[in-house]
Parts: structure tokens; C-alpha cells; sequence
């Protein structure tokens, strides 16, 4: 039997996309530039550590990059959200709680020891009771309630570990009374709605009043923002339904449900969350830890991979990267290998058909879910070379986003919000594309310019279709067009 054969990586067209956070190592721009030719789609922006000129200054630097690249990139920022965190150590040290070992959790500002140590989170002992479990530091240090007095919680520790000052604290399966949104949170969505961001993480999230607040302010400035409710917390899951209702779409926060639940959780859900969400026909992200060995290692580890592998398997519409593209010693690498994953997964025999069951009887939804389902059908008849959808909002292209079709879907549109915006979805290459008078004459536009950037070739096949827009009602059209079958005027 011959040796098998290494493939070198495919340079199909990638689908899914890659949504990569900005940190102290990649937000330079000859980095970043790198990072969109590797295959990034979108730059997160993580609240939790910047200020606002920090925010401010590399929104304006990644549109700067995007016309410089000519290509389209979306932006989410994600809001750092409310966070119970450990209070200051004295002399700023470390603390080592053993297991076994008793210690307290106060409400007053003191300087913590192993012993007794403080907490941000003044609603601690109204929150916990006897026998629930308090997580600290990304769940490495586990303990257990004994008692609860007033102004403080006695615990005995389950996982000992060494306590730093300002560490997360999680109340697994707690019913925690936070808003959703801070002053902070409402200040940096403000200052981020102002420079037109496109789309906004919302942390903390546990039921659709959380999204109504941001829902209102963003209708308020009148922006076009889409709201991305993150899943980390079990009320979230509870949930579920109303939350993708309201919201744009969900970010899987794999590590804080780790952390609210079990590790062995997560997997279930996060293809149930999936599966939800390609119903409601909302965008999906999946996020923590895909290539976490590659924050300090060149290659992925077989399991790594395999994770990556399994969401686009499971339906994702976008795959995230943490710490490997913020702070990690090989940003490109990673995105390379993290593109390379894609493509040969998209390429597999595992790819399945999406029909978001949630549209099909929404009459709001009714005509654009009929047309992409002809679209994608008359797809696989005709082997077309691309999905062309004319559209302003964005709208059409989501829709037909979530069949799957089995060719690119160009999103046109004369608006720079939707062309930034339609960055981050399965399947889009946005394209910008005059309206046009006509109906024709819009299609005219919209061939030279695809000719013109080599999407499409003389004589191939492509699927035109249109959805409402301001100077032409050209609604529910779809025609299977012959590049340069015909003259447009």
C-alpha cells in the first residue's frame, strides 16, 4: 500500500467565520493586516480590558485597515458586563487556601487574608446558602458554604488553590440580582454606538429583559448595531428561546458554563444551542479555548482541532479566538491553522442542510425563508458559481445564510453598515454595489463588479436574487443568470 500523502492546505473559500480578539500583541497594524489575510472576518473588541480611548482608537483603526485591504470586516464589542470579583490582598500578595481549611468571605472593604478575605458582590450573603458552592478564579478554587451571617460567608475550601486579588468569583445555578448592563457597560456602548460598531456582545445575559435595555438605547441613537446575547449562565439556558427572540444572535461562552455547570456539560449544550439558534435563523459564535495550546505552541493539539472541526460540523456560523490572537505568541499561525481546519471541514461529507424551522411560519419571515429555499435548491440543480443577493439591510443575505447553499453568497449592497455588518455571517462576501434606478440596471452594476474583482467568469452560471429596496420594490426575485448572457442598460 502506497504511503499516504500529506494535503497541503485547501484554498477553497472559507465559509465560516473567524472572529478574533484585539489584545497588546495584535493591535498593530501591520499585525492586523496579517491577521486579515490569514482569514480573520471580524476584530473583538473585550471591554473587560481596554478604556474608551483604547476602544475608540482601534475602531477607527480597523475600518483605516479594512479600505486598506479592501476587504470587509466586521466589529464586535463585548461589553465587560457585571463581574463579582475577590477585593484587595494585603500587600497585594497571593493567598494559599488549602483544602480543608475554613475562611471568610466579607462585604467590608478590608485587606484580604487566608483567613478572610472580601468580595465586590455585597448581595453575597442574601445570594448563597448553606451547602452551595462559590467558584474563584475560572472555577481552579472550589468552596463550599458552612454559614451565612449578616455581612459574610463562612467556607470550608473544597480545591485549594493560590488566590490572587480581583479574581472572578461564580455562583453556580445562583440566582444573582445584577443588571445586565453597568455604568461602564452603558458608557463604552455609547462611545462604541457613536463610532459604528457593528455588532454588540452583551455579557451576563439570563433572560430578554437583559437585551431590551441595549435594544432601546441602540434604537435611541438610531444605529443599525446588532445585539449578540453571550451564553454563560445557566438562567441563560433556562431561557433560551426568549433570549434568541430578542437578541441577533448568541455567543457560546464555553468557559464561564463550564464554570456555572460542569466541563462535561458543555458539549450537549453547545449543540443544542446550535441547533437553536440555526432554527430562529440567528447568528451563532462559538467561543473559549478552541486553540488554546497555540497561545504559547506553533501547532494545535489533535483535540483542538477536532473541537474547531465539530462546531462548523454542528452548524456554526462563526468560530472565535480568546487569548490566542490577544496575547499569544503566534496570532497569524493560529489563524491560519484555524482557516486551514475550516475549509477542510467545510470540505468533508458532514456538511448538512439548514432549514431554520423558526421562519416557516412567520409571515414576516415567510418570503425571504421561501426564497432561500428555492434558491438553495435551484443551487444543486444548476452547480452555479455564486448566490448574488441584492440587498440593504442585510436581511436577504442572513436568511440565505442559514441554508447553506452550496456556493458563495455575495451580499450587494450601497450601505457601508450592511457591508461591515454581513462580514460575520456564514457564507457572505460582502460587496459594496450602487442601488441603481432599475431593477436591470442594479444587476448591470452588480456583474461588472464581479467581474471586474474575479468572483465570476463569462459563461458561468450564478443565482440573482433581491429583496425590497428603496427605488425599486424588486421583492422575492430569483433569477438563474448566464454571466454576460445579456446586455443591461
Amino acid at each position: 500500500m502506497a504511503p499516504h500523502k500529506h494535503k497541503p492546505p485547501t484554498t477553497r473559500p472559507k465559509l465560516t467565520k473567524i472572529l478574533a480578539t484585539l489584545g497588546p500583541v495584535s493591535d498593530k497594524p501591520a499585525l492586523m493586516l496579517d491577521l486579515l489575510a490569514a482569514g480573520v472576518n471580524a476584530f473583538r473588541l473585550n471591554c473587560s480590558h481596554a478604556s474608551l480611548k483604547e476602544l475608540e482608537k482601534n475602531i477607527n483603526l480597523i475600518r483605516s485597515l479594512s479600505r486598506q485591504s479592501r476587504q470587509a470586516c466586521s466589529i464586535v464589542m463585548d461589553l465587560q458586563g457585571p463581574r463579582l470579583r475577590v477585593g484587595r490582598l494585603r500587600n497585594g500578595e497571593p493567598i494559599d487556601l488549602r483544602k480543608g481549611a475554613r475562611t471568610r468571605i466579607s462585604v467590608a472593604d478590608i485587606s484580604g487574608t487566608a483567613e478572610e478575605f472580601s468580595t465586590s458582590f455585597k448581595k453575597l450573603p442574601q445570594t448563597v446558602k448553606k451547602g452551595m458552592e462559590i467558584r474563584l478564579d475560572d472555577g481552579s478554587i472550589v468552596l463550599t458554604v458552612i454559614k451565612v451571617g449578616a455581612g459574610w460567608v463562612d467556607c470550608e475550601v473544597l480545591v485549594g488553590g493560590r488566590l490572587k486579588e480581583h479574581k472572578g468569583i461564580n455562583l453556580p445555578r445562583a440566582d444573582i440580582d445584577l443588571p445586565a448592563l453597568t455604568t461602564k457597560d452603558l458608557r463604552d456602548l455609547e462611545m462604541g454606538l457613536k463610532c459604528g460598531i457593528d455588532h454588540v456582545a452583551l455579557s451576563f445575559v439570563r433572560s430578554p429583559k437583559d437585551i431590551l435595555k441595549a435594544r432601546r438605547l441602540i434604537k435611541k441613537v438610531g444605529a443599525p448595531t446588532r445585539i449578540i446575547a453571550k451564553i454563560e449562565h445557566p438562567q441563560a439556558i433556562d431561557h433560551i428561546d426568549d433570549i434568541l427572540d430578542a437578541a441577533d444572535g448568541i455567543m457560546i461562552a464555553r468557559g464561564d458554563l463550564a464554570v456555572e455547570l460542569s466541563a462535561a456539560e458543555v458539549p450537549a449544550l453547545q449543540k443544542m444551542l446550535l441547533r437553536k439558534a440555526n432554527d430562529a435563523g440567528k447568528l451563532s459564535i462559538v467561543a473559549t479555548q478552541m486553540l488554546e495550546s497555540m497561545i504559547s505552541h506553533a501547532q494545535p493539539t489533535r483535540a483542538e482541532a477536532s473541537d474547531v472541526a465539530n462546531a462548523i460540523y454542528d452548524g456554526a456560523d462563526v468560530v472565535m479566538l480568546s487569548g490566542e490572537s490577544a496575547i499569544g505568541l503566534y496570532p497569524v499561525e493560529t489563524v491560519t491553522v484555524m482557516a486551514d481546519i475550516i475549509r477542510r471541514a467545510e470540505a468533508s461529507n458532514f456538511r448538512y442542510r439548514m432549514i431554520p424551522h423558526g421562519l416557516l411560519d412567520s409571515p414576516e419571515t415567510g418570503f425571504a425563508h421561501a426564497l432561500a429555499r428555492a434558491t438553495h435548491d435551484a443551487c444543486d440543480v444548476t452547480g452555479a458559481r455564486a448566490v448574488i443577493v441584492y440587498t440593504m439591510t442585510g436581511w436577504s443575505a442572513r436568511i440565505m445564510s442559514k441554508y447553506r447553499p452550496h456556493a458563495p453568497i455575495i451580499g450587494m449592497t450601497p450601505l457601508k453598515a450592511t457591508y461591515n455588518q454581513l462580514a460575520l455571517y456564514w457564507g457572505i462576501t460582502p460587496m459594496i454595489c450602487p442601488l441603481g434606478t432599475t431593477t436591470d440596471e442594479m444587476l448591470g452594476y452588480g456583474e461588472r463588479i464581479l467581474l471586474s474583482n474575479g468572483v465570476v467568469k463569462q459563461g458561468e452560471t450564478t443565482l440573482v436574487t433581491a429583496g425590497g429596496t428603496a427605488k425599486h420594490k424588486a421583492s422575492n426575485m430569483l433569477k438563474i443568470h448566464v454571466v454576460g448572457s445579456m446586455t443591461y442598460r
